[in-house]
């Protein structure tokens, strides 16, 4: 009893500590956080040396009776103005400068239409040399069959000579242009039997119109061909 006694004064003396149970602190949820990316840099963009050029649109020359009437014109004007000169300072047959002169007057003029078409620069000095060969193999031809052909046998002859040395200059840039360029020379012989034939009535005013008159036969025949090969070369490509 005693012993209990005592038991109970001590432990009324020193109560038992009570230790609470404390819930730890709340932490907050963290949300995942990126690690920070390495920046890159991107090259600023660099022009090509040779920028890609934008599609050039090309437009097809119409090709009919439009080209016709102006290849008509210019050599009308051509042989108009050749004719004026020459009746002023008076015809020569032997002389091969007057004819070049009008092979000369018919490159520029029909140079002035076929530049639309294609690159012909050539074209002036080559019919010019052209007229200028052909008129004197032409006369040489004629006057060496004179006896056994007649007048008008040389001068066929001699004036298809003169067409044929003609289209055979103005041949060597037409081929690099249009298919079938054979016809050229063929046209030029016999359209310049007509402008070739007025040359010796030139010397008087009905000269110069038959000359002007005998110039469209030869725009006529030259013309005609001319639209034709060109609208082959571009049924070809």
């Amino acid at each position: 009893m005693i012993l209990q006694r005592l038991a109970q004064i001590e432990k009324a003396l020193n109560p038992p500590k009570v230790t609470r149970r404390t819930n730890p602190p709340r932490v907050a949820p963290t949300q995942p956080v990126n690690p920070p990316q390495r920046q890159v840099k991107t090259p600023a963009p660099t022009l090509p040396v040779n920028p890609p050029q934008p599609p050039v649109t090309t437009q097809t020359t119409t090709v009919g009776w439009g080209l016709w009437r102006q290849w008509m014109l210019a050599n009308t004007v051509a042989c108009f103005v050749w004719s004026v000169c020459v009746n002023l300072i008076g015809i020569d047959v032997h002389n091969v400068v007057q004819f070049a002169l009008l092979g000369t007057l018919l490159g520029a003029m029909q140079w002035l239409v076929l530049r639309r078409l294609f690159s012909c620069k050539w074209w002036p000095l080559v019919t010019a040399l052209g007229t200028a060969l052909g008129w004197f193999l032409g006369y040489q031809t004629g006057y060496a069959i004179f006896s056994s052909w007649g007048l008008t046998g040389a001068l066929i002859i001699g004036f298809v000579v003169c067409g044929v040395a003609l289209g055979i200059m103005q041949w060597l840039i037409l081929k690099l242009q249009v298919s079938r360029a054979e016809w050229w020379i063929i046209a030029n012989a016999v359209g310049f039997i007509g402008i070739s034939y007025s040359v010796y009535f030139t010397w008087s005013l009905a000269g110069i119109v038959l000359t002007t008159v005998a110039c469209t036969f030869f725009s006529a025949i030259t013309g005609g061909v001319l639209v034709w090969l060109m609208r082959q070369s571009a049924v070809k490509h």
